[in-house]
């Protein structure tokens, strides 16, 4: 079980770092996310977890420590923090906070950054929705 939550963890976290740094088959990295997902919702339905898929998310894992050494740690430690803000859940999510490193990516990235937008599109689609649950 605790290997499966830290590659559910570095998964989480390497996800958007690799859709955004030019692996090379960027669907298969959205693939595993998905299966990230999957994996994740079958462990709490009492399911039992597909060694495929462990295997598969564990090639993904090396692939993102591969590629975090040749960011600016800087920038990582920003997506990090990203991400870990957005896996808060929606009343206790702190958007300023998670704007506030989106600032600091476009500072170093500029604007036509990827990843970004990406988070901003995310943000705006779920500050939207929070206000349309307030008004209930």
């Amino acid at each position: 079980m605790k290997k499966i939550f830290f590659i559910a963890l570095i998964l989480i976290l390497g996800s958007p770092v690799l859709a955004d740094n030019g692996v090379e088959n960027k669907r298969e990295v959205y693939g595993l996310y998905d299966i990230y997902w999957q994996t994740n919702s079958a462990k709490a339905s009492g399911i039992d977890i597909d060694e495929e898929q462990l295997e598969r998310a564990t090639e993904i894992i090396n692939e993102w420590f591969y590629l975090m050494k040749k960011l600016e740690h800087k920038k990582l430690g920003y997506i990090i923090e990203i991400d870990r803000l957005m896996a808060r859940d929606n009343k206790t999510r702190d958007y300023e906070g998670i704007r506030k490193y989106i600032d600091r990516i476009k500072e170093i990235e500029g604007e036509e950054d990827m990843l970004t937008d990406r988070y901003q599109k995310r943000l705006k689609k779920e500050v939207d929705l929070e206000k349309i649950q307030s008004v209930y």
